[in-house]
C-alpha cells in the first residue's frame, strides 16, 4: 500500500503541494494532503504549452480514505497536471 501524502510533499516534476490539506489530520507532524490542494508551478512551466503545470491541483486520491470528508493523496496518485505524488510518510500507508 502507498505512503500518504502530506503538504509540502513533492510531485515527481518538483511540484509542491501547498494547502490547504486537511488541517485536523496531522502526518509526521504535517497536514493531510487531500483532493483539491494548490501544487507549485514546476517544469515544463514558463514554456509554452505548460499552463497545467502553473495551476495544478493535487487530484486522484483514494476514495475509501477522506480527511475531513475529502479524498487523501497517496504517493503515485496523479495531479491535475498528470505528474505522480513522489514524496509521502514513510510510515502512514493509506488504501
Amino acid at each position: 500500500m502507498p505512503g500518504a501524502v502530506r503538504i509540502s510533499d513533492a510531485n515527481s516534476a518538483g511540484g509542491v503541494a501547498t494547502g490547504p490539506g486537511a488541517p485536523s489530520v496531522i502526518i509526521n507532524g504535517r497536514k493531510a494532503c487531500t483532493n483539491g490542494a494548490s501544487v507549485t508551478p514546476h517544469p515544463c512551466w514558463p514554456l509554452p504549452g505548460c499552463a497545467p503545470h502553473a495551476s495544478a491541483k493535487t487530484a486522484n486520491g483514494n476514495t475509501s480514505v477522506l480527511a475531513e470528508g475529502i479524498a487523501m493523496n497517496a504517493k503515485g496518485n496523479s495531479d491535475t497536471c498528470g505528474h505522480g505524488r513522489a514524496t509521502c510518510s514513510a510510515d502512514v500507508i493509506i488504501g
